[in-house]
């Protein structure tokens, strides 16, 4: 018998408009690419075929990466919200046929992906000097597994998100972890000897591009030109199927329940057994690998309650505690979270502050917490040049301050700014916003108040550490400030783009989704492109391609290592600026045509 769930789920994903625009839009992409580096009669001969070669198997990639998570993210907590799980779950089916009908149904879309891609892997074949098993196969498999460990990642998030965007957000943050800063650590300590540097060179082995770069006959992304022993495509492999297993085993236990313990425990100590006589590591290294599969084994059992307990103590508010314990919490806490909230002040805008209560992400005491933890990171990562450990520079502590703070600008804002009008119009709180005596351009400007205090506090999280490093090394106030006034482009353009794109659409996961794909896509794309400079990309290409990256003019500003070639300010304030200007138009046009009587 056929698995009716792969059935439905088929159907909902191939009706959708998103495919129709995924299979228009994704060959012409993928031609344009291999149009900008198609050789002419001059270059035919040479390196030109491998580097078509290499620019359309990074597209590929990329696509992918921004394409894949939504779906499933989204699939099971979807049908939560429903209220269609609970009715899934008690058929006749069991979890494995549904995790299994939902897992092929979305390995059945990335396959449509690659048959997509076929007519500009033939072009890239044509032209020579490529070979079938050698690298066209490879490419292929290597794309295979990263959706199979996209998807089996995204299934997992979705059995523990409360809401759809959280679903989405959670997943991007997560491949974006394991894509673009898993690369990191071996970019910041390749070539040392250090204990550092051959953990960074194991983590690099999570990022598909590191293999993808090695599959393609490129030099290892982020080596900085130091040759390396590591077989970079073997280990991704084994480490996306180990993670595609353990995470379907704990998503097939949180859809059993606590019934299916023993189920995510047995496929664990297989894969560590696995990994073990794979690898054959000394005592220490067994040792490490049993502990991990201890920690992932009581998670899977700690947490495997049921989908639909959420089981919250009643708690009492601050308010009606005991004086001293009052007292306590005031000096514990700069913003209580039990608390008794007060009144709305009257100059206050009653949007903003209902924007800060109501929504799930950022609430105060939580931003409060996060900016702590980053300006003691930073404080950190300044004390460090500040001892010369590992001989780090102040330039390369200023590279990895710069690049954290433009991840949180690309995985916070969009979570707050993009659903500011997309959320009501689903609910439908925009009509009753309507029926109370604010205008329509209050209503907007208490919404964009409170992002714009959100991004303000991430903003200020990294600023002691920029003025650590202005102490430690002076000479370099110059260069720190226009870094800074490039940090605050980024936020403002963050802000606007994920407000402009939300707008536009009548659907928070619409808006989520488009505004992570459209940020990732000026954020960490060139950054890609910056990496494989020489190779296949020359000086001219990256040039343009930095010019629209934020994170690659601060770096610039910087004089950071790698970016001193390129002169990217003004131009990419000017950017900035103008793509904000229009954001905002869009913003408000949008908001004065949802304003009209209907």
């Amino acid at each position: 018998m056929g698995n009716p769930v792969l059935g439905r789920e088929l159907l909902s994903l191939f009706r959708s408009r998103r495919m129709a625009l995924i299979q228009v839009l994704l060959p012409a992409l993928l031609g344009l690419l291999i149009l900008l580096r198609w050789p002419t009669e001059d270059s035919l001969s040479g390196n030109r075929p491998r580097e078509v070669f290499r620019l359309f198997g990074m597209g590929l990639l990329s696509a992918m990466l921004l394409l894949m998570p939504v779906f499933p993210a989204t699939s099971i907590v979807k049908e939560k919200l429903q209220g269609t799980l609970a009715l899934l779950l008690n058929t006749p089916l069991g979890a494995f046929k549904i995790y299994s009908g939902k897992l092929l149904a979305i390995l059945s879309l990335a396959l449509l992906v690659l048959l997509l891609s076929l007519p500009a892997a033939c072009a890239c074949y044509a032209l020579g000097g490529i070979a079938f098993d050698r690298d066209l196969l490879r490419l292929y498999v290597l794309l295979a597994l990263v959706a199979l460990q996209c998807t089996a990642l995204g299934l997992l998030v979705s059995t523990y998100a409360g809401s759809i965007d959280g679903a989405i957000r959670a997943t991007y943050g997560i491949m974006l972890g394991l894509s673009v800063l898993s690369m990191g650590p071996n970019y910041f300590f390749s070539g040392d000897e250090s204990s550092f540097a051959v953990a960074g060179d194991w983590i690099r082995c999570c990022s598909p591009f590191s293999a993808l770069m090695s599959v393609l006959g490129a030099a290892d992304m982020g080596s900085q030109g130091i040759a390396s022993r590591t077989d970079v495509p073997q280990m991704f492999m084994i480490f996306s199927l180990v993670m595609a297993a353990v995470c379907g085993a704990w998503t097939i236990a949180r859809l059993r329940g606590k019934t299916a313990v023993w189920f995510i425990y047995g496929v664990t100590i297989s894969v560590v057994v696995f990994v073990m006589l794979l690898f054959q590591m000394g005592m220490l290294g067994n040792i490490i690998i049993a502990l991990i599969a201890i920690v992932i084994g009581m998670a899977g059992s700690g947490l495997n309650q049921s989908m639909f307990d959420f089981s919250h103590s009643a708690g009492i508010v601050s308010d009606d505690q005991a004086l001293g314990v009052r007292l306590f919490r005031r000096l514990l806490f700069v913003v209580d979270p039990n608390r008794r909230s007060p009144g709305i002040p009257p100059l206050v805008n009653p949007v903003m502050v209902k924007e800060f209560r109501c929504r799930k992400f950022g609430r105060l005491h939580w931003l409060l917490r996060l900016v702590a933890v980053m300006a003691i990171l930073s404080l950190g990562l300044a004390f460090a040049a500040t001892v010369g450990a590992q001989d780090w520079d102040v330039y390369r502590i200023g590279a990895i301050i710069v690049i954290l703070q433009v991840a949180l600008f690309v995985l916070i804002t969009p979570s707050v700014a993009a659903a500011l009008i997309s959320s009501e119009r689903e609910s439908g709180g925009w009509l009753l916003l309507q029926s109370t005596p604010l205008s329509p351009w209050r209503i907007v400007w208490g919404k964009l108040l409170s992002v714009i205090l959100t991004v303000a506090l991430v903003f200020c999280a990294t600023l002691p550490g920029y003025v650590v490093i202005v102490w430690i090394e002076p000479g370099i106030r110059s260069q720190v400030e226009r870094a800074i006034v490039c940090l605050a482009f980024t936020a403002v353009f963050t802000m606007m783009a994920s407000a402009g794109i939300g707008s536009l659409f009548k659907r928070t996961t619409a808006s989520t989704t488009v505004s992570y794909v459209v940020l990732l896509l000026i954020t960490v794309v060139p950054l890609l492109i910056w990496l494989g400079r020489d190779a296949p990309f020359g000086p001219a290409t990256v040039q343009r391609a930095l010019l629209v990256n934020p994170a690659a003019a601060a770096l610039s500003a910087l004089r950071v290592e790698g970016f001193t070639d390129y002169n990217l300010i003004p131009g990419n304030w000017w950017f900035l600026g103008g793509a904000s200007v229009v954001s905002l138009v869009t913003l408000l046009v949008q908001t004065w045509r949802v304003s009209r009587p209907q």
